[in-house]
């Protein structure tokens, strides 16, 4: 069969025309297809050198060297190039010919001796000794030897390399005479500045840098110029210039610098650009394994892998031999990096366990770090937030971690936070004990003691504890004020006791401490409420307290709030106060009465007296004049303090003046207190999605994430609320699901979901008694899942 198709090409190539040659050959040449153009012509030109033909092969050579050339063959692309000057009796050094053999590092002595001795390339002399000068100065000896002398380019190169010799072997004399024998203009004249620096580059490499910039840039040494310039460059300077060098360059500055030999490559490897990138340090760290100390791998290795999530299923061998609880913190970071949140918690809290069970008591600290961390995931940067049920899971975090860790500053304080924002005043005091025990002139601290003995009625203390902040910091006009205010406060008391000079006491030591007005003005109304008490005061209540048009709306509230605390009949003070002058007040003292709500506590049952008391007048004011902002902050104080009524109608009011404002849309709906989306409705919910709209076009970007939180928080809410019915089919989907990960092996993920159904505890149990086999603690895990939704 084979003998058949073979005879049957060449009787078919006996029968092909040179009409059909000329033909095909052209056209191959044209399209480029170079290796059928060259077999065309070389078959026309066994029938005659017909020089159009011999034109046409030498196309077809340069076509396909150029062709090989591009894809880096370049040794392949000098054997055509050198076809085509043997058979198409074109010149050999033209065109890109130097170029190529520089590239394929195929420069031998006849080559040179021919290139500089071909009387074709005379005009061309200057331009191949430029291109020569680095390939012929790094020829090997003994073919360097064999090339004649008498030419001065050749001569010159031959004095440079005896002086490099020279310099090697620390011949500084015989180097100097050698140097001094090379013209000025001679294209290797830069090696007289380059070993002069090099012989100085130890002691004064300030001196070396200086002689090296007198060396002109675009010459063929510039490579090496590059190198013995980094080798001088500061110590703190020098590593970062390497990743510039080739890596002959690096391994050169490295050799001038006294690396010692076997840390040359690593060093080099190191310096390399992009070694910065944590894979590329990996595989360094990975190639060089058995020549770095273990201690050093042990702690890098860890940290690059964090950035390498691909590594988390197989972590390398590097890692054989760490303790378990280190390579599933290594896990931890992997999942943190790819955003798998509760994969990382999951793994967090392994690592705590695992360490904690390692290490025991020296592993105090650490694992309260960890804990820390996951509180810290809930509510970054130690912050009370809004979410109950975020603070709560961040609090069962920290309140762990102080099992281990007792004294960390930081997650005291934010505890100590959260219990001051909620009822359990109790566990806020524990907790401020151990702060003050800790840290007992901490401002910080000191301030939130304060804060503390307020709220639970204690103001001696609380005057005690800012006096001492003011002792480190005399000019603090808040807690000036604070203190002042728990005077007060203090005054407050001893008045609803009847303890009047000790009233006037407290009145006295608060009276230089304020200085905003309205705190003036509570001052003063306290002590003409304590003179009303004590049956002292005669005539109008407080001068002050009314103009010539009667009370305002806030002082009226003012007015209100203190005699309710002090359990002072309003009847019977109200005829002091002259009331009866006032009967409209201007939209402006809303504005003042939301900034004197925004200062009471939410908890104050004296405020909501208070305006219950003054609705009545409230409810008449024309909201006309007041920007869509200042009727929100009017809203938002009324909502602090329970009144959603009053806010949702000021809002209605203010959209009737602010069209699809989308704050106050936002208020209209927060006032109706939806519990869930059902109550908020398909039209609310319409205008809600409006308002964000058009509050993100507005640039409000706060009322855009206040609607989106309210959104997220009904929706949450509508999830945990759940339906039966719907919440078994969610449970059959969820089982399906997990067996389907039984099949799959994805035994991270039901441990993952595990963590969340079953809880923490469960978990360790699990994992502790099917401890080494994954498949059986997953399959453990799918079955309790189960039984936790039957039992529900």
């Amino acid at each position: 069969m084979t003998s058949r198709k073979s005879h049957g090409k060449k009787k078919n190539d006996r029968n092909v025309t040179p009409e059909r040659l000329i033909s095909e050959a052209a056209s191959f040449l044209e399209r480029g297809r170079f290796r059928e153009a060259i077999e065309h012509y070389k078959k026309l030109l066994d029938l005659d050198r017909n020089p159009d033909w011999v034109e046409g092969l030498a196309r077809a050579y340069e076509g396909r060297a150029r062709e090989l050339a591009g894809k880096g063959m370049f040794e392949e692309a000098l054997g055509v190039w050198q076809n085509r000057s043997r058979i198409c009796g074109k010149p050999l050094a033209q065109g890109p010919y130097f170029d190529w053999i520089l590239a394929a590092k195929k420069m031998n002595a006849g080559e040179l001796l021919r290139l500089l001795s071909d009387p074709e390339q005379t005009d061309r002399r200057e331009e191949i000794e430029k291109i020569l000068l680095l390939p012929l100065f790094c020829l090997p000896e003994k073919e360097f030897s064999a090339l004649p002398s008498g030419t001065p380019f050749l001569d010159h190169c031959r004095l440079a390399r005896e002086a490099l010799s020279r310099f090697a072997t620390g011949q500084f004399d015989l180097m100097d005479g050698l140097l001094g024998q090379i013209p000025f203009r001679s294209p290797f004249s830069v090696w007289k500045l380059l070993l002069k620096a090099l012989s100085v580059l130890e002691k004064e490499p300030e001196e070396a840098g200086r002689i090296l910039s007198r060396i002109p840039a675009g010459g063929p040494f510039d490579p090496l110029v590059l190198a013995v310039r980094t080798a001088a460059l500061p110590e703190k300077d020098r590593f970062s210039a390497l990743s510039a060098l080739s890596p002959e360059g690096r391994q050169l500055v490295l050799e001038l610098w006294g690396c010692p030999e076997d840390l040359i490559p690593l060093a080099s490897e190191l310096a390399s650009p992009g070694a910065d990138s944590p894979r590329k340090l990996f595989s360094v760290l990975e190639k060089y394994r058995r020549t770095l100390p273990k201690d050093l791998i042990d702690a890098f290795v860890p940290k690059l892998l964090v950035h390498m999530p691909e590594k988390a299923s197989s972590l390398p061998a590097l890692l054989r031999g760490l303790p378990s609880w280190k390579i599933d913190r290594i896990r931890s970071l992997q999942a943190e990096q790819r955003g798998d949140l509760e994969g990382a918690t999951l793994g967090w809290e392994i690592v705590a366990e695992k360490l904690a069970d390692a290490e025991g008591v020296r592993a105090g600290k650490e694992v309260g770090l960890i804990l820390r961390r996951l509180g810290t995931g809930l509510r970054s940067n130690y912050s009370p937030g809004t979410d109950p049920r975020q603070n709560a899971k961040a609090a069962g975090f920290f309140k762990r971690s102080l099992e281990f860790d007792p004294y960390d500053r930081e997650t005291l304080l934010w505890l100590a936070r959260i219990s001051l924002e909620s009822p359990d005043l109790r566990s806020c005091g524990q907790t401020l004990v151990t702060l003050l025990d800790l840290s007992p002139e901490d401002p910080e601290v000191l301030m939130l003691a304060a804060e503390h003995a307020g709220r639970t009625g204690a103001h001696k203390k609380a005057i005690v504890f800012c006096h001492r902040i003011l002792v480190i910091d005399p000019s603090n006009a808040e807690v000036r004020r604070k203190k002042g205010r728990a005077h007060l406060d203090e005054a407050r008391k001893l008045i609803r006791g009847d303890f009047f000079p000790g009233a006037r006491k407290e009145l006295a030591a608060a009276d230089p401490l304020l200085c905003e007005k309205e705190d003036r003005k509570r001052l003063q109304l306290l002590e003409a409420l304590s003179g009303a008490k004590e049956g002292k005061t005669s005539g109008p209540l407080l001068p002050g307290l009314s103009g010539k048009d009667g009370i305002s709306l806030p002082d009226l509230f003012l007015l209100a709030t203190e005699a309710d605390r002090l359990d002072l009949s309003r009847e019977k003070l109200l005829p002091k106060a002259d009331l009866s002058s006032r009967k409209k007040h201007p939209a402006r003292e809303l504005v003042d009465l939301a900034a004197c709500l925004s200062e009471e506590a939410s908890s104050d049952r004296s405020v909501g007296s208070a305006l219950a008391f003054v609705r009545p007048r409230l409810e008449k004011i024309s909201l006309k004049g007041l920007s869509a902002e200042e009727i929100g902050a009017i809203c938002d104080s009324l909502l602090k303090h329970g009144e959603n009524g009053l806010a949702g109608k000021i809002a209605g009011n203010g959209l009737a003046i602010h069209r699809k404002d989308p704050l106050l849309t936002f208020l209209s709906v927060l006032a109706a207190a939806p519990r869930s989306m059902e109550e908020l409705g398909e039209t609310r919910n319409k205008n809600l999605f409006v308002a964000f709209q058009e509050a993100n076009s507005r640039g409000d970007l706060r009322t855009a994430a206040r609607i989106t939180d309210f959104m997220e928080k009904l929706v949450m809410d509508r999830e945990t609320e759940g339906d039966p019915e719907e919440d078994r089919a969610l449970f059959d989907e969820l089982m399906a699901d997990l067996k389907w990960a039984l099949k799959a092996k994805e035994y991270e993920g039901i441990q993952v979901i595990a963590q969340n159904v079953l809880g923490h505890d469960t978990v360790r149990e699990v994992r502790e008694r099917f401890s080494g086999n994954r498949k059986r603690q997953a399959e453990e895990f799918v079955r309790l899942i189960g039984r936790f939704y039957d039992l529900l």
